[in-house]
């Protein structure tokens, strides 16, 4: 990741996620201590996020969002 820092945007948001997060996490402090301060990292990586419900979580959650704000 390092090594290809070039190709990383600086100007939008850059996620960062592997398969349970240790290695983004490497990664994502490495790049913050370069100066990217746009990079996040998905916590416990795609195992956890996936655990956790994946897109159909996400969706729950938007609807969830909507529903508290048309109250």
């Amino acid at each position: 990741m390092v090594a290809q820092r070039d190709e990383i945007p600086r100007d939008q948001p850059v996620i960062i996620y592997c398969n349970t997060g240790s290695l983004s996490a490497q990664a994502g402090f490495a790049l913050r201590l370069l100066g990217w301060d746009n990079v996040r990292i998905l916590q416990d990586g795609l195992v956890g996020w996936k655990a956790k419900g994946g897109f159909e979580a996400n969706q729950r959650a938007i609807e969830a969002a909507e529903e508290a704000g048309a109250s």
